[in-house]
């Protein structure tokens, strides 16, 4: 039997041609130096043909045993540092160069653990093993089908994209942006050869090769200077300790003036000393003048006069916000400078003595003083990675600046009692932690927790809180998520089983809503829930058509957990109504502790409500993030939540 090195379909050795997808059988590769199709890593992949290969790398097609699923692997193989003899896989190091060799190694498995960071985001390519092998390192992915923005731009009939493409494309690659820049991660290589667009009807765009990412601020020595004419700024040929979000900026603004003009932007430090850059709608006369001045801005040469994060650059490219040009803002900098002095020269005095006083104030803000504090939570049976999700975020936390000095504990429960127990002595003895999960906890024990009113007044993208008042009188808890009613729909889920049931659905009254039922929509009776959850043979599969309605919440696991190995089909359905009764929920209390303490856990729990942790923590289960960029890249990520953002301004929150 041979195999398809393309689809790893298996078929006679008679043939020639792959009888599954029509590929000419090729057992050698494309190179010499490459692996041989055929050649098993790890124990588990099965290589198959190359598909792509740059200066530090080749990426094949390969088959996950375990998964029985193709991937995509990356091999580190930096060009004209490493050979490979024909038909061995070990690489061969050349000559003297094995320090430059290790160098680049650890930059190509630094690229693994970044992309590795941010799961299944919907544009980053999701990266399932790294490791190291064959004097190499390979980093196996999701494989992509579809084509590099560069291509498509040139297949083009008039050799650009629709304005509308370029602001869909801007906000999906934003989106990834955003997400690493939260993480502290700055991308350093975007352009139109690492931005893929996926083939299928959700248009999904990639962000690639995070192989010249840097961590934001950090005293990594494994970091090189990084350029591409046409969409690097200055700084990245001038100072490597200089670059922040606003250099993926200049990147992804050099990218939107690509795609919409047909034409690669003047290399930057060519226009630090002349600057002929003709503007965006001069080109491409459909570009709307505030669009034009956005993507300027956002290509400015000097640093300073570009925007300063993502989510104000998408603003400005979604019309949400109006834009000048540079020209113009300059002009009114300087007016603003000219009227100020005289003002200036007057409080003079006054202004340095506020000066003085506050700056202390606000240094003391952001450096935290040395504290250690403990954070206690009880791990969740239906949330398995929150330990491990945990720990990424302390770490993620203690590397920003001002807050390595506070040392975070976790301490985890198995047992919800013993918890309950422990926190209960704790309170008596007025020693409870500085942070701890307090979902149902009693009042005795919230009674000794502290004021968390200043972590819910900071949280500026937490929309939800503006129900805070009503549903927590005591201001003693912190909701993570929410919760939202739903009906989960059980079908046969075989291929001729149809079932579109609308919100208008007679079956989804308003009462159905408060009632943990089941309901058999063919014969109209309502059944019990063992009958599903401990019995879910008990309906008949011979007939077609039927299906079956729990309401629940969103968070409600126990029917995935229940059907994991079965043949139903699940989904959810959302009530829609003026105003829909919701709850907060996986709830934290500040605790007892120094004024420090409590300080260092008030900035821990507000860096817990932030989009990047609300994702890692949250992200494997049903419930939904009270941070609304969080929340919108939940429903990115998956269609099934999409729903939420349509009823998300109906949702009231009560305790009752």
């Amino acid at each position: 039997m041979k195999t398809c090195f393309h689809c790893f379909g298996q078929y006679g050795d008679e043939f020639f041609v792959c009888p599954h997808c029509g590929t000419i059988y090729q057992p050698e590769p494309k190179e010499q130096i490459y692996l041989d199709p055929g050649t098993m890593l790890a124990n588990r992949y099965l290589i198959g043909e190359s598909i792509g290969a740059g200066g530090f790398g080749v990426v094949y097609r390969a088959w996950d045993y375990k998964l029985e699923t193709i991937v995509a692997i990356k091999e580190y193989f930096p060009t004209g540092i490493v050979t490979r003899a024909k038909g061995n896989p070990e690489l061969i190091v050349l000559g003297k160069r094995r320090d430059e060799y290790e160098y680049r190694k650890k930059r190509f498995l630094l690229e693994a653990r970044s992309m590795a960071k941010f799961g299944k985001h919907r544009n980053i390519p999701n990266v399932f093993e790294f490791f190291e092998a064959n004097q190499s390192a390979y980093i196996v992915m999701e494989l992509l089908e579809g084509i590099q923005l560069n291509d498509y731009v040139k297949d083009q009939p008039d050799g650009r994209v629709s304005v509308d493409f370029a602001v869909y494309l801007a906000n999906e690659v934003g989106m990834a942006l955003q997400s690493m820049h939260e993480a502290s991660i700055i991308h350093r290589d975007v352009a139109p050869d690492n931005i893929f667009l996926c083939e299928g009807k959700d248009r999904r765009i990639k962000l690639m090769d995070l192989g010249a990412a840097k961590i934001e601020n950090s005293s990594d020595d494994v970091i090189d200077l990084c350029m591409k004419v046409g969409y690097s700024p200055v700084e990245q040929y001038d100072e490597i300790d200089n670059f922040g979000p606003w250099s993926d900026i200049y990147a992804l603004g050099a990218t939107m003036y690509f795609v919409l003009t047909g034409m690669k932007p003047y290399e930057s430090t060519s226009r630090k000393k002349e600057d002929l850059l003709q503007d965006v709608n001069v080109l491409n006369p459909e570009v709307s003048e505030n669009l034009n001045n956005t993507i300027m801005k956002a290509m400015a040469v000097n640093a300073n006069d570009r925007f300063k994060n993502i989510p104000d650059f998408l603003k400005a490219v979604n019309g949400e916000r109006r834009v000048l040009s540079l020209a113009k803002e300059k002009r009114k900098k300087r007016l603003k400078v000219i009227v100020g002095i005289g003002a200036a020269l007057m409080a003079v005095a006054a202004i340095l003595a506020f000066s003085l006083s506050k700056y202390g104030e606000k240094r003391r803000e952001r450096y935290l003083r040395s504290a250690a504090i403990e954070v206690w939570f009880c791990r969740d049976a239906e949330h398995p990675l929150e330990e491990q999700a945990l720990n990424s975020i302390v770490e993620n936390f203690q590397s920003q600046e001002g807050y390595g000095q506070v040392e975070v504990q976790l301490r985890s429960f198995e047992d919800r009692d013993e918890y309950e127990e422990a926190l209960e002595k704790a309170a008596e003895e007025g020693t409870l932690p500085a942070l701890f999960e307090s979902t149902g906890i009693s009042n005795d024990v919230l009674i000794k927790a502290a004021d968390a009113g200043k972590v819910i007044s900071e949280a500026k993208e937490c929309s939800f809180f503006s129900q805070y008042e009503s549903y927590y009188e005591d201001h003693k808890r912190i909701p993570l998520a929410v919760e939202v009613p739903v009906a989960y729909v059980l079908t046969r889920g075989a291929e001729d089983d149809e079932y579109v049931i609308s919100y208008e659905d007679e079956y989804f009254d308003g009462s159905t809503f408060n009632k943990n039922v089941f309901y058999n929509r063919q014969d109209r009776e309502l059944l019990d829930e063992n009958d599903l959850l401990d019995n879910a043979e008990v309906f008949d599969a011979s007939k077609n058509n039927w299906s079956v309605v729990y309401a629940a919440s969103v968070s409600y696991s126990e029917i995935r957990q229940a059907l994991a190995d079965k043949w139903f089909a699940v989904k959810m359905i959302f009530f829609r109504d003026e105003s829909i009764k919701s709850a907060f929920t996986y709830e934290w209390s500040i605790g007892s502790g120094s004024k420090d303490e409590i300080n260092a856990a008030e900035h821990f729990a507000a860096w817990l409500l932030g989009a990047n942790a609300q994702v890692n923590l949250l992200g494997g289960t049903g419930m939904l993030p009270v941070n609304d960029s969080a929340l919108d890249q939940r429903t990115r990520d998956d269609d099934a939540w999409i729903p939420i953002m349509e009823i998300k301004d109906q949702l009231v929150f009560e305790e009752d």
